[in-house]
């Protein structure tokens, strides 16, 4: 699915009866499962934003706090190093 280019995003539902499952725990096990980089983690959370129901504005606003947020190398220390951890659970 990843490979062949296939859009999709990771939710979460219902953490109290899925184990507290969160949105982290959830990039990080479709890390480990998928092998995901950075990079495709940011793709995945960018194409979330796009396929949402949100308006254009919205839209726009968010690509922009989530591009700053990760030009800025904040996601790649703390989610990067967060899933490296959450890893080991799985």
């Amino acid at each position: 699915m990843h490979e062949k280019g296939i859009r999709y995003s990771l939710n979460t539902d219902d953490p109290p009866f899925f184990n507290d499952a969160t949105l982290l725990t959830e990039y990080a096990y479709a890390a480990k499962l998928l092998g995901l980089n950075q990079e495709d983690l940011l793709r995945i959370t960018l194409t979330a934003i796009e396929d949402s129901f949100a308006d254009a504005d919205l839209k726009v606003e968010l690509r922009k706090k989530v591009m700053d947020f990760s030009r800025k190398n904040v996601m790649s220390d703390y989610v990067m190093s967060s899933i490296r951890c959450i890893k080991h659970i799985y």
